[in-house]
């Protein structure tokens, strides 16, 4: 059906909520007097919207501990982890407000996969290395996020989500104006917009959030398994993979070590191109003597993995962290 033949109530519908989100609704949906708009599945339909971030030309910081960085180095590739191995447990608090779903976060939460990191400049604050580990990766996202589906990319939003509120009026509105008509939430396209949201006491990570949500309720199958624990929730928590550049441009002096395969050509995921590293100086038993000796082997096997030079930088990086 052309959106012209649609009812008139759809088709307030769809402007009110353009004009609350600054989102346009590609699809629209009626299952009796029952009526749904939903946002775009790719990136380029966020264009125009607070939750949308251009990273050409951007670098960008992840701390992790030493287990993680090898981790990546030896997958080949960064994990995106579901909501439920976050450490923050009010994940989707905003999702309290939604009419029908205020109660579905807990249930949405595996579905949900991020990966979270931030801009160079936000790892001078100490808080960030005593929270998140002892090395950064920096890195580049090279292909053009505009092509993407199913992945958004989006600065964090903190404090209260004061759009919640406002669409929940918005509903209640519409079921005045046109009493026949049910107004429909559409879990999969909030999601896509709250999981961009936390409440204020994180404002100090600058986060900046890669998101995956597949088909809600399936994962057709792309993930995997991991066993995590911690003070929130301890138990398997699915992930997904999305695998690092790999060049054919230099080769190692001394490693001999399998080179990552280059991934498969594919324009609808994220390629991340890791550029440098930097070892933090909040390890005490990481001595100046020893760190120059890693950092020339491990730019070697960086290069026998990856096949491109990445930047182990020589000194060990200020984090204002205290010692124990």
């Amino acid at each position: 059906m052309q959106f012209e033949e649609w009812p008139e109530a759809m088709k307030v519908y769809d402007k009110r909520m353009t004009e609350l989100f600054g989102i346009q609704s590609p699809s629209w949906s009626q299952t009796g007097n029952t009526l749904s708009v939903s946002f775009s599945k790719g990136n380029h339909g966020f264009k125009d919207s607070k939750y949308f971030l251009e990273p050409k030309g951007q670098v960008f910081s992840h701390l992790t501990s030493y287990r993680g960085l090898f981790g990546i180095i030896n997958s080949g590739s960064f994990r995106l982890y579901n909501l439920h191995n976050s450490n923050d447990p009010n994940e989707l608090f905003s999702l309290k407000g939604v009419p029908t779903y205020g109660d579905a976060a807990e249930n949405v939460k595996q579905y949900i996969h991020t990966f979270s990191f931030c801009r160079p400049e936000t790892i001078e604050n100490p808080k960030m290395w005593e929270e998140y580990g002892q090395v950064a990766i920096n890195f580049e996202i090279v292909n053009d996020s505009m092509t993407w589906d199913f992945y958004r990319l989006s600065p964090m939003h903190y404090g209260e989500n004061t759009l919640i509120p406002m669409y929940s009026e918005l509903l209640d509105e519409l079921h005045q104006s046109y009493p026949d008509w049910h107004f429909e939430p559409h879990l999969e396209s909030l999601l896509s917009l709250l999981s961009f949201h936390k409440e204020g006491k994180h404002e100090h990570e600058q986060e900046i959030r890669l998101l995956h949500i597949p088909f809600l309720f399936d994962d057709e199958g792309t993930a995997q398994y991991d066993f995590r624990v911690s003070e929130y929730r301890t138990g398997l928590t699915k992930f997904v993979e999305v695998p690092l550049f790999v060049g054919d441009e230099a080769k190692p002096l001394i490693s001999k070590v399998k080179r990552h395969d280059p991934p498969p050509e594919d324009n609808s995921r994220p390629l991340i191109k890791i550029t440098s590293i930097e070892f933090g100086d909040n390890e005490p038993n990481f001595q100046k003597e020893t760190f120059t000796d890693v950092g020339y082997e491990l730019e070697d096997y960086l290069v026998a993995k990856f096949g491109y030079p990445i930047e182990v930088k020589a000194e060990l990086f200020k984090t204002g962290v205290a010692k124990s």
